[in-house]
């Protein structure tokens, strides 16, 4: 268990190390991130780690970031890569007070899962980084 969120960690890492480099970051992460119908070669732990990569290359920079991860986040099937689509939705998202995300986000952090609760819970703080949205805050308090 633990090489698989090795795999996971060393992914992401990718988006540290490429941080910044917007216009390469699709073709930098494309053998790691999901690809449609679950064809990926790479480990589900991978995948997860690349999302989160892909969020990382785009911190602050997130706008063309978001709709790509919106939609791996939604689609994802493995709470693993869901874990990596959350983090990645968070970093790329930090600050927009996106309320789309926020919810989407907040729907899945409602499912109680234990791998998914902390990135989810994470990711959500990072969206209304700054923001002062009240609403945010109490259904997170409430549900805290």
């Amino acid at each position: 268990k633990a090489v698989n969120w090795s795999k996971f960690t060393a992914t992401a890492a990718l988006g540290v190390i490429h941080r910044g480099n917007l216009t390469q970051s699709r073709k930098l992460l494309e053998p790691y991130l999901p690809q449609a119908g679950g064809l990926s070669s790479g480990s589900i732990f991978s995948q997860g780690g690349a999302l989160y990569a892909y969020g990382l290359i785009h911190a602050n920079h997130g706008a063309d970031a978001l709709d790509y991860l919106k939609t791996q986040f939604a689609s994802a099937e493995e709470e693993v890569i869901q874990h990596g689509g959350a983090l990645g939705l968070g970093i790329a998202g930090m600050g927009t007070g996106s309320e789309e995300i926020f919810d989407n986000l907040k729907n899945v952090l409602f499912t109680d899962s234990a791998l998914n609760g902390e990135a989810v819970g994470l990711a959500m703080g990072l969206i209304m980084l700054g923001t002062g949205n009240v609403k945010a805050l109490e259904d997170m308090i409430t549900y805290a």
